[in-house]
């Protein structure tokens, strides 16, 4: 196999953002768990004390009482949502005012899953006016560096969302089965490849965006569009890379659900999830004529792998 082809800074860039994915959903999933526990301990409080008394809470209660758990979605509701969101975005794009609509989408979605993020460190109305702000930003400043932050921030919040509502054998089937969608939607339809183009070209990616040149993130996103990466079904050797937004939420997911275990566990399952993301460059780098591929398999099996690894005990 020839790894001359390697590009050794889009894996890097690559798994920083993993990285800083995995640290914000980590910490962000710590803070809900301490929010729940001290919602927990004022609702016992609270139902000792004598009619019409006051409560006082405990110092350690008093600054994160304000603070607030976003409402998680079950397994179903998030099931139902991916097929009517992947229908509807493959009829969408076709329709006269789908760019508009689907322009629309993409900001309510931005500004919904960041929202998730913000909400569970500051009040509720910072957390709006937060994610607002940011997805603005993704408007006004359309950098890549911008574009990334956003997305990332959004994703973390969505994967979030699901991961606390779902036990560890539901992650690993969503993964499987999402996993062999995405291989049907790229190899045999091909629909997931041609969103990409359009989404690309109306400027509107949720994806990460990742240049061979780490400068290339002061470029802005219809920069990047204008450049014909992709054409057909090959892809040119100057290309940017593009990492949809599931291949980054599936793994988040994991690791949000191997928390519920425990650090440690969340932990190797992120580092399962890296090295996936390693492989996956491998393959990439290995194909003799670059085609888009399927990205999700790769991150899905070593984020699975990790954490079952992380279940042994030593």
């Amino acid at each position: 196999m020839d790894f001359s082809r390697f590009n050794v800074n889009i894996f890097l860039t690559e798994a920083i953002f993993f990285a800083a994915s995995f640290i914000a959903a980590i910490l962000s999933t710590l803070q809900i768990n301490k929010i729940l526990a001290a919602q927990a301990e004022i609702a016992r409080l609270a139902a000792k004390l004598p009619e019409g008394a006051s409560l006082i809470l405990p110092p350690e209660l008093v600054n994160i009482q304000h603070l607030n758990t976003p409402e998680f979605i079950t397994i179903s509701q998030f099931l139902i949502a991916f097929l009517f969101a992947t229908l509807f975005f493959i009829v969408l794009l076709k329709t006269k005012y789908g760019a508009a609509l689907f322009r629309f989408i993409f900001f309510i979605a931005l500004f919904a899953g960041a929202q998730v993020i913000f909400r569970v460190w500051l009040s509720q109305e910072l957390s709006i006016i937060l994610a607002f702000l940011m997805v603005i930003a993704r408007y006004v400043y359309p950098r890549v560096a911008i574009h990334n932050i956003a997305i990332i921030t959004a994703i973390c919040g969505i994967a979030i969302n699901l991961g606390m509502n779902i036990k560890p054998n539901e992650a690993i089937l969503i993964l499987i089965a999402i996993s062999v969608y995405d291989c049907l939607a790229v190899y045999v339809t091909g629909h997931m490849v041609r969103m990409l183009k359009n989404t690309i070209s109306l400027g509107t990616i949720f994806a990460m965006i990742v240049p061979q040149n780490f400068h290339d993130m002061i470029k802005t996103v219809s920069e990047v569009g204008k450049e014909k990466n992709i054409a057909g079904d090959k892809i040119s050797q100057s290309a940017y890379v593009y990492l949809g937004g599931g291949d980054l939420a599936f793994p988040l997911i994991m690791v949000v659900v191997a928390l519920k275990i425990g650090l440690y566990s969340a932990i190797i399952t992120a580092s399962g999830a890296l090295i996936g993301l390693l492989v996956l460059n491998i393959i990439f780098a290995a194909q003799k004529e670059r085609r888009p591929m399927a990205a999700l398999p790769p991150l899905a099996i070593f984020s699975i792998l990790g954490f079952l690894a992380s279940l042994i005990k030593f």
